[in-house]
């Protein structure tokens, strides 16, 4: 098993788009409920993941976060809009020059991304955050933007206290819409910022970047049985005192990515051309304990582990066994790899 931390940055152009002159009408016939009206409207953007602070780099992405939420577009003064394209604009409003912009966090950046692929959106300007081409009268939309924003850490210390802090974003935020071409862009409503996990300060963080789990030569009839386990152990360090690592243990989780994650929570073997195992899965399960759905968190203070000073070694089993009940199994190689994030609660 493999534990990565991936970094990746863009430099995209900006998008220049029109300033907010006054109140178009027209601009809300696509709404967020029925009766809502211009300027009046809400964007859900909901924080779906959160790294502890000290778990990357300056630069480094914290945490990402979806827009949600629906539009409904209807209106019997709309007849000129129909068959035409409707655009949402965010406007983060916090007066920075470049993309990472503040939020009530000290070390802690947002960066909005444009929903038409054109980069990212400048602190003090519009970016493009959902649109609707052919829009028809009646019809109910689904404003779903994956990786609407992130959250970027900005600074190596930050002055927030060891503990759990909630997430929030600047207020002055504002979206816009118009119709490309009929209209200029005008108030539409603001980014409503969920936040069910909380940023966690605590200096512990993994000991090493790669774990090993070598199964060896087995038999197919233990495999079948479900009786090849091998252990694995992993270590968090660094945490300064016992109780940073004490606390540390009762609020992270660690989250799993995959590609090969299956609906029932096992990990599935990497595909070959030739002389692979068939017919296997691999079970992760805390030592002693019952298998983790690697489709979901698991919160540290639930395995098996031991603390001592500022170090937290978690002990894991890892279990080859038949990918299902009837599964035929073939003999051959197995390889499968797992990253293991470190998540806030």
């Amino acid at each position: 098993m493999q534990y990565k931390r991936i970094l990746i940055a863009a430099f995209l152009p900006t998008l220049f788009l029109p300033s907010l002159a006054y109140s178009n009408p027209l601009n809300a016939l696509c709404r967020s409920s029925p009766n809502a009206s211009a300027g009046n409207n809400q964007a859900e953007i909901r924080l779906t993941s959160l790294k502890p602070f000290n778990a990357v780099p300056v630069n480094g992405v914290l945490g990402t976060a979806n827009m949600t939420g629906s539009l409904i577009c209807g209106g019997s003064n709309g007849s000129s809009m129909w068959g035409k394209t409707f655009v949402i604009q965010g406007f983060p409003n916090s007066g920075e020059s470049g993309y990472v912009c503040k939020t009530q966090l000290d070390g802690v950046g947002i960066r909005y991304r444009n929903a038409d692929g054109g980069g990212y959106t400048p602190c003090s300007r519009w970016g493009e955050f959902f649109k609707i081409t052919n829009v028809v009268n009646g019809q109910i939309y689904t404003m779903n933007t994956p990786l609407v924003a992130e959250l970027i850490k900005t600074k190596e210390n930050t002055t927030l206290p060891p503990g759990t802090h909630d997430v929030l974003i600047d207020p002055k935020n504002s979206l816009t819409s118009f119709w490309p071409g009929t209209t200029n862009s005008s108030a539409w409503g603001k980014i409503v910022f969920v936040a069910n996990t909380k940023l966690l300060v605590n200096p512990c963080h993994f000991s090493s970047a790669q774990t090993n789990v070598r199964f060896g030569t087995v038999q197919v009839d233990d495999v079948a049985r479900g009786a090849v386990e091998r252990p694995f152990r992993l270590e968090f360090s660094g945490c300064g005192i016992q109780s940073n690592a004490e606390y540390f243990n009762n609020v992270a989780s660690l989250r799993f990515l995959s590609a090969n994650i299956r609906a029932d929570g096992n990990l599935d073997t990497i595909p070959c051309e030739k002389g692979c195992a068939k017919g296997t899965v691999i079970e992760v399960k805390p030592e002693g304990g019952v298998a983790i759905n690697l489709n979901e968190k698991f919160r540290l203070k639930n395995g098996n582990y031991s603390i001592g000073n500022d170090t937290i070694t978690h002990q894991f089993v890892a279990k080859l066994k038949p990918a299902t009940a009837s599964s035929v199994i073939t003999p051959g190689r197995t390889d499968a790899i797992l990253t293991l994030i470190i998540d806030s609660l």
